[in-house]
């Protein structure tokens, strides 16, 4: 995404086959002319080995381009530090902030039938099978190429379903895996659902639990590394062990609970729109820096109500 033209500067993901995304297209194009680059890590590099090999690559591709600027934007603090300390000039811009509130939102008139839904893929690391006590839970999925061929997804499929007696999958199953559910569709699903699921050990910024919230879901969680955590509310989420028992006594305590979905939904986008107005403000300081004179908060607003931000 270019969020400014003069001076230029690019938002991007790193990635597998375009390490450093589009910094990687655009900077060996560019030699002569100054770009800034706001480069965000997929995933999460909490941990050690995954920092210092993100970390060795950049002093790399950094040292091939010193004509440009690069910037690093991370999802938690600890990742933040983690990169600093390496030597790369890191900052904490939760990518969740590009979620669309406009999109994800409580809907009235909608009669929850579901006690939890989770938006995840099938994958041994979102621990689908935690949800295996619960009375009725949908779950929003998606194939994922590199990990199942469509084959070895309907198998997961038939798997999740003996695994989680009351499970109900609600993407229709296809040739080539399943259809996807259009943004709306999913906010229709939330507004079917008390609780939102949470069950990985580790995460980049999980998006999902920003929907959730947005859409005035309070969320059981388990215990995780990463960016999930940034947007962990005492007062909406309850974190309990990876356990099928803690996960459905967690579930219908805050069904029970019923906390009022605009109460959830204003008590995240509070937070949410602080941090906006940081990465706001940090993107004009490197705009004021760079020479430039445009005002980038309403460009911010634009590029977000046309997904711009997006990958």
């Amino acid at each position: 995404s270019l969020v400014s033209v003069d001076p230029p500067i690019v938002l991007g993901w790193t990635g597998r086959l375009f390490r450093f995304g589009s910094a990687s297209a655009l900077a060996p194009l560019f030699r002569r002319r100054r770009f800034t680059f706001l480069l965000i890590a997929k995933g999460s590099v909490a941990d050690d080995d995954e920092a210092r090999e993100l970390a060795d690559d950049a002093k790399v591709f950094m040292a091939a381009h010193p004509h440009h600027r690069f910037e690093w934007l991370c999802n938690v603090a600890e990742e933040t530090a983690k990169l600093r300390a390496l030597g790369l000039s890191a900052h904490t811009h939760n990518q969740n902030i590009f979620i669309r509130e406009d999109v994800f939102r409580p809907c009235r008139r909608v009669v929850a039938v579901h006690d939890a839904v989770y938006n995840a893929r099938i994958s041994p690391e979102k621990r689908n099978e935690l949800a295996a006590d619960i009375a009725s839970v949908a779950f929003i999925v998606y194939r994922d190429p590199g990990e199942h061929s469509p084959q070895a997804f309907h198998e997961a499929c038939r798997t999740l379903a003996r695994q989680v007696p009351g499970g109900r999958l609600l993407n229709r199953l296809t040739a080539s895996g399943c259809a996807r559910l259009s943004p709306a569709r999913v906010n229709a699903a939330y507004a079917q659902a008390h609780v939102g699921l949470c069950l990985s050990p580790r995460e980049g910024a999980m998006r999902v639990a920003i929907e959730y919230q947005m859409a005035g879901l309070p969320i059981v969680g388990t215990p995780c590394r990463g960016g999930r955590d940034h947007y962990l509310d005492p007062e909406t989420w309850a974190i309990v062990p990876p356990d099928p028992r803690a996960v459905r006594g967690a579930v219908e305590a805050l069904k029970a609970k019923a906390l009022p979905r605009e109460y959830v939904r204003a008590r995240a986008m509070a937070r949410i729109e602080r941090d906006r107005k940081g990465f706001v403000s940090f993107v004009q300081d490197l705009i004021d820096a760079e020479g430039g004179r445009t005002p980038f908060d309403a460009r911010f607003e634009k590029f977000l109500r046309k997904d711009r931000f997006e990958r």
